[in-house]
């Protein structure tokens, strides 16, 4: 097995980086004042080790000699338990070169070689506690930092959700990293001129960024590439730098920005560059929703002006219709009808004077009849393009003639239901109404192969409601409304369409053989 250069130096730099580890863990034993408790009582365990051993307390019971050195554990286990290898290593060797002298002076080769397989074993001791200790101590470490690591991502995916701002989102994600880290501050610069995020966003002391860091944005915006920078000389004004880590933000293959946090007494690792880009991966889930709900909310809006738009034109429309239906009526009546009836009285003139001949007077009366006949014809198109009664004596007459129409028409029953006081409603309104039952009527004739239909009129102070219902064939609704593609449920739609108009709503229920029931709410006001 060959080992490179490379790896060499690299095994070097991990002892190096341990021994300067150790060293630290010591120095910090020794500010400890329990740490000094433990070494004061090694110095008592060997003081009174030599009086013993000086005074002669063994006599011939050379065996005994070994029971002071046991006492070293003591202070080792305490050492180890409470301080680790950084203290119970020290302890050990510490009591090992006290004990040494004493097994000089007092005790032959043999008794010498039991003294130092017993210190031996205390040093052994010592260490297996201490890895064991530090093991653990590393494991509940590990297990902490992993616990704030996870509160940490939920933070900030809690503050990434709270708002739908690209800015707000930046603002709250790196004001709760800051907050629930040990870092000293985070950042968020924009990789190019992008709208998603700011330019760049500080969260910590002020200041500019150093010129090396600059460098290093400009670096990972490039090549993508999380960089970890240990030990910088210079940082904020005033302060020097201990540590930092940057990582990009992308979306998809795109490189949007770079985060990067800093801390200035406590080095950063491998650890916290995988928080800091589980983090990004967090502000790149929330940019994009932000993105998408902006375009969503763009075209909603232009949707809702679309539709306000379009329902504004079917209202002039529909206005439009009416007028248009309205002066055909009046036409009809004032100039046709008329000049109908002016007919109909020259023809009965005619026929009333003396000597015309039998056939003559025959065609003359067929005549009449046909004149008649159109006169009536005419009078029922006035009442459909805009009855009268509407205008003059509301909704309630306009649709007890429509009824009696349809009834003469076709033999149809026909039966009108009135609840409540009735009352005028507004113009658009009331012709909305009447003509929604209009149409269902006219439904009802053509395709319904009905023998009875009621109409029923609700008033109330807040709404009204009405009802058509058949005992007809009836229908599948969704087959109908679905084939308006093929003109069928066109009318169905239209009466939708005008109940919306006027802010009402319109529901339609029919199966095959059950009759159809049309059911119209409008609110309305007591001015209405």
């Amino acid at each position: 097995m060959t080992i490179t250069l490379t790896e060499q130096v690299g095994s070097l730099k991990s002892l190096t980086e341990r021994g300067r580890a150790f060293a630290r863990l010591f120095r910090q034993r020794l500010r400890d004042r329990r740490f000094w408790v433990v070494q004061a009582l090694v110095l008592f365990i060997t003081g009174g080790h030599h009086l013993v051993e000086f005074g002669g307390f063994f006599g011939q019971h050379e065996a005994l000699a070994f029971v002071p050195v046991s006492f070293y554990l003591i202070p080792v286990l305490y050492a180890a338990l409470h301080f680790g290898m950084g203290g119970a290593l020290p302890t050990a060797l510490w009591s090992a070169v006290l004990a040494v002298p004493n097994a000089f002076l007092w005790h032959g080769p043999t008794e010498r070689l039991g003294e130092f397989f017993q210190i031996t074993i205390t040093v052994i001791v010592a260490i297996l506690v201490a890895q064991r200790v530090e093991g653990e101590a590393r494991a509940r470490q590990n297990a902490e930092q992993m616990s704030r690591r996870l509160m940490l991502l939920n933070a900030t995916a809690a503050a990434a959700s709270r708002r739908l701002e690209p800015a707000g989102i930046v603002a709250d994600v790196l004001g709760v990293f800051l907050r629930e880290s040990r870092t000293d501050a985070v950042w968020l610069a924009s990789a190019a001129d992008n709208p998603d995020i700011p330019a760049l966003t500080v969260r910590g002391p002020e200041g500019e960024l150093p010129a090396e860091l600059e460098a290093i944005i400009r670096q990972v915006a490039q090549d993508g590439r999380p960089r970890l920078i240990q030990e910088w000389t210079d940082g904020w004004p005033g302060n020097h730098l201990r540590s930092a880590a940057v990582v990009p933000v992308r979306v998809g293959d795109r490189i949007i920005g770079v985060l990067g946090i800093f801390s200035r007494c406590w080095p950063l690792s491998a650890d916290d560059v995988g928080l800091l880009e589980a983090v990004a991966r967090q502000l790149t889930v929330a940019l994009d929703n932000s993105r998408h709900y902006q375009e969503a909310r763009k075209a909603l809006d232009e949707l809702m002006v679309a539709q306000k738009n379009l329902r504004t034109y079917l209202r002039m429309a529909v206005q439009a219709q009416e007028e248009e239906r309205k002066r055909l009526a009046r036409e009809l009546h004032d100039d046709t009808i008329q000049s109908l009836v002016v007919m109909k009285a020259t023809l009965d003139k005619v026929m009333a004077s003396k000597g015309l001949p039998a056939a003559v007077r025959n065609e003359l009366d067929a005549l009449r009849g046909l004149i008649q006949g159109a006169i009536r014809d005419v009078r029922r198109f006035c009442q459909d393009l805009r009855p009268s009664l509407l205008d003059d004596l509301g909704l309630v007459q306009a649709v007890d003639w429509c009824l009696a129409d349809l009834e003469r028409r076709t033999g149809i029953g026909t039966r009108l239901w009135v609840e409540g006081e009735p009352r005028r409603l507004g113009s658009e309104a009331e012709v909305a109404v009447y003509r929604i039952i209009q149409e269902a009527l006219r439904n009802v004739e053509k395709h319904a192969r009905a023998t009875l239909v009621e109409v029923a009129i609700g008033f109330s102070p807040d709404c009204l409601r009405v009802k058509v219902a058949d005992n007809g064939c009836g229908f599948v609704p969704a087959e109908v409304l679905g084939g308006q593609a093929n003109g069928q449920g066109l009318g169905l739609l239209g009466m939708q369409e005008r109940a919306r108009l006027v802010g009402g709503s319109l529901h339609v229920e029919s199966e095959p053989s059950q009759g159809t029931t049309v059911t119209l709410s409008l609110p309305v006001g007591p001015a209405c």
